[in-house]
């Protein structure tokens, strides 16, 4: 039998350290740098449950986004029937209070005097303090203006049909609709109009400016069809 010190490689200084090319049927190397690679000898293509730390990092696929972390639903050990769980949200709606707004659809009419051609009658009409008209309906022929404060009212008083609303101006006119046929007394607003009191503190009124622009005088009511914003 051969001595233990014939049977013992000596060591070779000189090729200390050296990197040798893998060999056949060597296993390849987990890591790259210092990133790990897909683990060749992992028998399934997603990471095993329960999962750890040693498993994960055999699962890195070098560049490649997204990862697999795919995991399949835990279920209960426990024994007994399946259950379902319920999660019930409860959603409380406080009564009304005081300006609080409503998704009701409400009007509003306003009758003027007699009015002979090209008089106009002048008022506040309660509505809101902010509100969606999406209707508004005359009984003749009709100017009808609107506005969010009386004295935008007043400064718009010589303004004639033909004169656009000035543009880039604060002028405080909400609508202004002329309604000479018959095929418009019943009018859309498409879109809606959106209308606010100015005053301070503001109140639940809107402005309004009725003119009546034909030979015939009448009185004229105007209806506004709308939605609260602010009440």
């Amino acid at each position: 039998m051969p001595r233990l010190s014939e049977r013992v490689r000596p060591l070779d200084n000189e090729r200390w350290g050296e990197v040798l090319p893998p060999q056949a049927g060597a296993v390849p190397a987990l890591s790259v740098g210092t990133q790990p690679n897909n683990n060749p000898f992992i028998r399934s293509p997603l990471p095993p449950i329960p999962s750890s730390p040693d498993n994960l990092r055999q699962f890195y696929q070098g560049g490649l986004i997204p990862q697999t972390r795919g995991y399949p639903p835990a279920y209960s050990t426990s024994g007994g029937s399946g259950g379902t769980t319920v999660n019930n949200t409860s959603v409380t709606q406080s009564s009304s209070s005081a300006g609080a707004a409503t998704n009701t659809l409400k009007q509003a009419s306003i009758t003027t005097q007699v009015l002979s051609q090209g008089q106009q009658a002048t008022g506040a009409v309660t509505m809101a303090k902010a509100a969606v008209i999406i209707r508004l309906s005359v009984s003749a022929s009709a100017r009808v203006e609107l506005y969010s404060t009386s004295a935008a009212q007043a400064a718009d008083a010589g303004r004639t049909i033909t004169q656009p609303v000035p543009i880039g101006v604060s002028t405080g006119i909400i609508a202004d609709w002329y309604l000479f046929q018959q095929s418009e007394f019943s009018w859309l607003c498409t879109p809606a109009v959106v209308g606010f009191n100015g005053d301070s503190p503001q109140l639940p009124t809107i402005y309004y400016a009725v003119t009546n622009p034909l030979a015939v005088s009448t009185p004229i009511t105007v209806t506004f069809s709308f939605f609260e914003m602010e009440s």
